[in-house]
Order: C-alpha cells, then sequence, then structure tokens
C-alpha cells in the first residue's frame, strides 16, 4: 500500500483536535494564517508570528526527514512561515536528515515522538525551538545542540 499525499487543509484554532486516523499519512496541513510581510525566516526573534502547522502520523514508508519532504511534496511550502512539524509513529523514521532544509529554520515546536530515532545532533541548527518533543525514540546519547539549547 503506498502512502497517501493528501494534506487536508486546517484552521491553527483547530490543530488540537487532529488527531489522527486509521490510515497512514499526514493528519495535518498548511493554516490559513496571514503571514503578512514576513518571508521564511525573517519574522523578527521573539515576535509571534502565526504559521503554518505540518503533522504525519503512522507513515511507515519513509526513513528521514528528507524522505518526508520528496514523498509528501513539501517543497510547496518552502516559502511559508512553517512553525510547528509533528512527525509521529512512524515505523521506519530514524533520521532526521533534512531538518537543515530553510523550510524548517523557523520551527517552534517539534515533536518526533514514537519513531525509531537514534542520532539528534543534526537539531542543532535549530534556533528557534521552544517545544521539543523526542520521547519515545532510542536516543542514547546527547550531545552537539549548543546553539538549538539556548532557544529552550
Amino acid at each position: 500500500m503506498s502512502p497517501e499525499k493528501a494534506a487536508p487543509i486546517f484552521n491553527q484554532q483547530d490543530s488540537d483536535r487532529v488527531i489522527g486516523g486509521p490510515t497512514a499519512g499526514p493528519v495535518s496541513g498548511p493554516g490559513h494564517a496571514d503571514y503578512g510581510q514576513y518571508q521564511l525566516g525573517e519574522a523578527p526573534v521573539g515576535e509571534s508570528q502565526p504559521g503554518e502547522e505540518l503533522s504525519y502520523y503512522a507513515i511507515d514508508s519513509i526513513t528521514s526527514i528528507s524522505d518526508l519532504v520528496q514523498s509528501q511534496s513539501l517543497l510547496q511550502y518552502q516559502n511559508s512561515y512553517i512553525t510547528s512539524l509533528r512527525i509521529m509513529h512512524c515505523e521506519n523514521f530514524s533520521n532526521i536528515n533534512g531538518i537543515q532544509i530553510p523550510m524548517f529554520q523557523n520551527l517552534h515546536e517539534l515533536n518526533l515522538s514514537s519513531n525509531q530515532i537514534e542520532d539528534i545532533s543534526e537539531l542543532n541548527v535549530l534556533s528557534h525551538i521552544k517545544d521539543l518533543n523526542l520521547s519515545c525514540n532510542k536516543i542514547t546519547k546527547i550531545q552537539g545542540l549548543d546553539n538549538m539549547l539556548r532557544s529552550l
């Protein structure tokens, strides 16, 4: 069975009601926020801006963030202000390679819980993280996160 490419649209206020479903694929898509004058990477640090939330649940065909970007055609969001990324319960997801893609540089929330991740050192490229969930993974060593830890 191949993964679905559907990304349902929801309002950011509805995000707490998006739980997931019985089929693999995204459980949420871009919000309807007004991004104003800012482009990706231009919003002033510390200024609260509405952003897009991307959430994916139980996509067993992906092994990394790069795989997710390619399989779900996420490059269409490269000029969006993405503030939240959730990739959860993906049986083969073990590599965070791809988190350095510019579309993710303004993430405030990152939830990679219940995957197979062992190495988290690439997270150091994220400097705006306020909420990080890496629970239920295979992480044995935490190191090289100095840049990211300054924002937590």
